[in-house]
């Protein structure tokens, strides 16, 4: 039986885990209204928090609130919140986060956004790890993981352990898992 713990953040997040004697457990995956911390729906969210809270103080909105903006097609705070209220779907708001990233390079806002997002990932990390008793390996998967080197970095970061790139598609996985369960 193989070990070790799962982080994979999409549209959403979770961590899987489960030790050599089998016993495991999962943090996070609760849906995108009440949670999936460091996920694009969270990334997003705590975007248009941080361009809400520039607009309420008649700051700038920067380089952030302008990618959120744009990515919303608002032209300005108040319409960008009817914009996102309007939004019914997981992955209406997962696409918004690309702007984050597009403006960490000049906005400090998007930055800390993603590096919080790497501190929640690792914390269903060291949750689950707490739970089984391992800390190692991590397997870093999902879409939003996988492709935005920023956040996987912080991530890396903040684990503090090997961690390896799932590259192969999750479903590969999953027909693997299915193999072992028909050969016992």
């Amino acid at each position: 039986m193989d070990a070790g713990i799962a982080l994979i953040a999409g549209t959403g997040s979770v961590a899987y885990g489960r030790n050599v004697d089998g016993r495991e457990a999962r943090h996070g995956g609760w849906g995108w209204l009440i949670g999936d911390d460091g996920s694009a729906v969270w990334i997003t969210r705590e975007a248009a928090r941080e361009v809400m809270r520039r607009a309420d103080a008649a700051e700038p909105l920067g380089a952030l609130g302008q990618a959120v903006l744009d990515a919303c097609a608002a032209s300005d705070a108040l319409e960008l919140r009817a914009k996102l209220h309007a939004m019914r779907e997981p992955m209406e708001w997962a696409a918004v986060s690309r702007a984050v990233f597009s403006s960490a390079g000049a906005d400090r806002g998007a930055r800390s956004v993603i590096h919080r997002a790497g501190e929640s990932l690792a914390e269903l990390t060291r949750g689950v790890g707490a739970c089984i008793g391992l800390d190692r390996p991590v397997v870093l998967a999902g879409g939003l993981m996988l492709h935005e080197p920023e956040l996987e970095k912080a991530v890396r970061a903040q684990i503090q352990a090997p961690c390896t790139r799932l590259e192969q598609p999750p479903v590969q996985g999953a027909v693997r898992l299915a193999e072992e369960m028909l050969a016992r």
